[in-house]
């Protein structure tokens, strides 16, 4: 039982998680150059509507917070696209295409079709503000490399699904 815990925590929490470290290392790094390293985690704190201070200065809780938030939402990611690779049976460079091509569409999606009529404007221009164009696009690349990587090179996802298809027909027959 233990190691099929683990085999599904490695499959469908690691490969997110470890992405969006990534993605916060790049995001974090970036803007320590740009605005301040505390701007993205008190972007998303704020954004959840928790206080920040003015300026994107360091207060601890919203920084913890935002930066768990942040890795939830890139452990919900990662487990989305692991099931869409598990489906379609992704491997290879055409699982990291996929993965980068991916987060490219999700974007958008999250941030004009989503956050944009969800958050007040002012909320909304202060979490874009946080992290330079330039800076979140570089992140969120890494985040798509990472995973599709993660998943290919380190679990060998067409060894999980040809395993999950004989489970599967040994079961139906």
């Amino acid at each position: 039982m233990k190691t099929s815990s683990f085999s599904s925590l490695s499959l469908w929490v690691l490969p997110g998680l470890t992405a969006g470290a990534v993605f916060l290392a790049v995001a974090l790094l970036v803007s320590a150059f740009t605005t301040t390293v505390w701007a993205v985690p008190d972007s998303i704190a704020q954004a959840i509507g928790m206080a920040a201070p003015a300026g994107y200065g360091f207060a601890l809780v919203p920084v913890v917070v935002g930066v768990a938030v942040h890795l939830a939402f890139s452990i919900g990611l990662g487990a989305i696209f692991t099931a869409l690779a598990q489906r379609l049976q992704l491997h290879g460079w055409l699982l990291v295409a996929a993965a980068v091509t991916f987060i490219g569409i999700e974007t958008p999606i999250t941030l004009w079709g989503v956050l944009y009529h969800l958050l007040p404007a002012t909320t909304f221009q202060h979490f874009l503000h946080a992290l330079l164009f330039w800076g979140s696009f570089l992140g969120r690349m890494m985040y798509g490399l990472t995973l599709g990587l993660f998943l290919d090179r380190l679990w060998k996802p067409q060894q999980y699904f040809t395993s999950q298809a004989a489970i599967e027909k040994r079961d139906a027959g």
